[in-house]
C-alpha cells in the first residue's frame, strides 16, 4: 500500500477560539496492481494500476498561534476600558514576558553620495518594511512543513507494515507548532527567511514598560538584518526613500551602527489593504484608458498608469487623473494607504497598494492667510 502525498492539504484558518489552529487535511491510500488491455492488433498490454482503497477527510488542530495584544483576534480588545491609557498593544505576551518584533528591512539600496541625486534621478522604488504578520507567517510555514513531514513518515511507517491506517489525529503532533513558536519568541532565534538550517536573531526583543515613552520608542525600532560577515558598509546609510520618515541618528553603538533606526511619531507602515482588480475599477471612474493589445494605440501626449509595478492603462491628462483620485481617497472612497506619484519628466503615475511602505500624514491646508503672505515673499524667516 502507498500513501499520495500529493493528497496532502494543509490550509491555516481560524475559529472562534483565536488561540488555535484549524487545518483541512486530506490523505488518499491506494495500492498498485498490474493489469492488463486488450489492443485491437497488439495483442494484450500490462499496466500498473492504482487502486484507492481509503479517503479520508477530517479538520483537526495543529497548533496554536500567539495572538498580538489588542488586535482583532485579541479579547482585550472587547474590553472598553483598560489598566493603563498608554498601552496601545501591539506586542505578544510569552510565558509572561512581553515580547516585541522589530520590523525587518529588505535590502534594497542606491550607493549614490548626493542626495538629491539619489532621489531625483537614480531612486527608482521605495524600500519595504517587513512587520509582525509577515514574520510570523514565515515562521508558521516553517513549522507547519516540519509537521506534515512527520506525519507522512508516520503513515509510511504504518503502511510498510503492512497496517491498519488510523485516523489523522494519531498521526498529527500538535506541539511541533505550538512549541516551535513559543520557542521562538522564547529565545529570540528564528528562521532564515533563504538558508534552511540557519537561525537569526534581533527579530524580537523584550519589551521594557518603564514608562509609556520609552515603551513607544522601543516598538518603533527597526532592524535591518545582514550577514555581519560580509560588507555591510552601504548597508548602513540612509535610504532615499526613507528621508523624514525614519531617523537615522538616533542609532545604536558597535556593531549596529545603521543597521538600527526608529520610526517617526506619526509614520504609518502601510499593510496589504486592496487587490489590483478592486482599485483598477475605481481608476476608471478618473478617467483612465484601457490598455489595448496592439501595435495601432497611439502613446503620444499620454501617460502611463502604473499599479504596483503594472501597466495597467493610459491617461490624457495626468494632472486631473491624479487631482481626481486623492479626491477620492481624502474622501475615503479609497483606502488612506494608496500612494499616489506623478512622474511628469517620464510622463508615467505611480500607484502603489503593497505592503511595507513607509507613511506619513500630510496636512491639507487650504486659504491660509500665512501662506499666502509667504509665496508673496511679504514673510520671512525671521518673522516666524
Amino acid at each position: 500500500m502507498y500513501l499520495a502525498p500529493t493528497a496532502l492539504i494543509i490550509l491555516f484558518c481560524c475559529i472562534e477560539d483565536v488561540h488555535y489552529l484549524n487545518s483541512n487535511t486530506s490523505f488518499v491510500v491506494y495500492s498498485k496492481n498490474v493489469a492488463r488491455i486488450e489492443k485491437f492488433k497488439t495483442g494484450f498490454e500490462q499496466f500498473v494500476e492504482n487502486k484507492v482503497l481509503n479517503n479520508y477527510h477530517s479538520d483537526i488542530i495543529f497548533g496554536r498561534l500567539p495572538v498580538m495584544v489588542k488586535s482583532d483576534l485579541c479579547w482585550l480588545k472587547r474590553v472598553e476600558k483598560g489598566d493603563c491609557e498608554f498601552d496601545r498593544g501591539g506586542y505578544f505576551i510569552i510565558k509572561g514576558a512581553e515580547k516585541e518584533q522589530t520590523c525587518l528591512k529588505r535590502l534594497w539600496l542606491s550607493s549614490e553620495s548626493s542626495v538629491d541625486h539619489c532621489i531625483l534621478n537614480r531612486f527608482k522604488m521605495s524600500k519595504r518594511l517587513e512587520l509582525s504578520g509577515e514574520l510570523l507567517e514565515k515562521e508558521l510555514r516553517v513549522h507547519i512543513k516540519h509537521a506534515e513531514r512527520r506525519m507522512v513518515r508516520a503513515m509510511q511507517r504504518d503502511l510498510y507494515r503492512d497496517q491498519d491506517v488510523q485516523s489523522i489525529e494519531h498521526y498529527m503532533d500538535a506541539s511541533i507548532i505550538t512549541n516551535g513558536l513559543s520557542r521562538a519568541f522564547s529565545t529570540e532565534a528564528w528562521s532564515h527567511p533563504f538558508k534552511r538550517m540557519e537561525r537569526i536573531s534581533g527579530v524580537v526583543v523584550t519589551l521594557r514598560q518603564t514608562n509609556p515613552l520609552q515603551t513607544t520608542t522601543k516598538m518603533r525600532k527597526t532592524r535591518h538584518q545582514v550577514s555581519y560577515t560580509g560588507r555591510v558598509g552601504d548597508a548602513r546609510y540612509q535610504h532615499p526613500s526613507h528621508w523624514g520618515k525614519i531617523c537615522f541618528l538616533n542609532t545604536s553603538d558597535g556593531e549596529n551602527c545603521g543597521l538600527v533606526k526608529n520610526l517617526s511619531s506619526l509614520d504609518l507602515v502601510s499593510t496589504c489593504i486592496l487587490e489590483q482588480d478592486r482599485i483598477v475599477d475605481k481608476l476608471y471612474e478618473c478617467r483612465l484608458e484601457t490598455l489595448l493589445d496592439d501595435t495601432s494605440t497611439a502613446l503620444n501626449e499620454k501617460d502611463k498608469i502604473f499599479v504596483d509595478g503594472d501597466w495597467v492603462g493610459l491617461c490624457t491628462d495626468s494632472t486631473s487623473f491624479v487631482a481626481k483620485l486623492r479626491h477620492k481617497r481624502r474622501k475615503m472612497e479609497v483606502p488612506h494607504q494608496i500612494e499616489i506619484k506623478r512622474d511628469q519628466h517620464h510622463g508615467e503615475v505611480r500607484i502603489f497598494t503593497d505592503a511595507g511602505r513607509i507613511l506619513r500624514p500630510l496636512l491639507v491646508v487650504w486659504n491660509l492667510k500665512k501662506i499666502r503672505d509667504l509665496k508673496g515673499e511679504i514673510f520671512h524667516f525671521n518673522h516666524f
